[in-house]
């Protein structure tokens, strides 16, 4: 390949921040339904537990949460057990109001601890995820350089530079300028069915390498 050639990828950064959005959303929402899920069992049970027993139980929506999805909806599970438990477990009922000493030195004990757990486990929780990025990022460059071992046609090893980009960074095409932009080679990426119209103005354009 010619030295003075250069890579180049056309993303949609629309369909990253989509993928993104949706998939923070829908962790916000499966924590609220698993806060839900427990405030109707303890409600249920209501008569055989007491509010130190609600309060401990209502400890596991949140570790629940933190240990699926993270530390946001830890935390947002930690502020909706909070709520539910007063509203529904402290006298008087279905009020956010709290008349007794002990019963709102409970709530309080019951956020600050709720939050601490979320954010120790959530820090796990991240320091996972970074080792898993980088399992996968070793993973898709042993998977390069066995794909491009013993290629010898320049066509063959942009396809597969292409397919990895493509892979990677979500983009529409990959473009490759071979001669200082008087030969320039465009591989398109699989298409995607969220991406609509094929033939809409790509948004950004982004060097790789030089």
């Amino acid at each position: 390949m010619d030295s003075h050639g250069h890579f180049a990828c056309i993303i949609n950064p629309m369909q990253w921040t989509k993928h993104r959005f949706f998939r923070t959303f829908f962790r916000f929402i499966y924590t609220i339904l698993v806060v839900a899920a427990f405030t109707l069992v303890l409600w249920l049970f209501r008569a055989y537990l007491s509010i130190q027993v609600s309060a401990l139980l209502f400890m596991m929506p949140v570790l629940l949460s933190t240990r699926l999805w993270g530390l946001a909806p830890g935390i947002l599970a930690a502020l909706l057990s909070f709520l539910t438990f007063n509203y529904f477990f402290t006298v008087p009922y279905f009020t956010l109001m709290v008349h007794q000493t002990q019963d709102f030195l409970a709530l309080i004990a019951f956020l600050i601890i709720s939050v601490v757990i979320s954010q120790l486990l959530g820090q796990d929780q991240e320091s996972i995820a970074a080792a898993t990025a980088r399992e996968r990022e070793a993973t898709r460059l042993y998977e390069l350089s066995i794909a491009l071992a013993g290629l010898m046609n320049d066509q063959d090893i942009l396809q597969i530079l292409a397919e990895k980009i493509c892979e990677t960074f979500y983009a529409q095409k990959v473009a490759v300028d071979l001669h200082d932009g008087l030969e320039a080679v465009t591989l398109g990426c699989p298409p995607d069915p969220d991406l609509g119209s094929k033939n809409r103005r790509s948004d950004q354009v982004f060097p790789l390498a030089t």
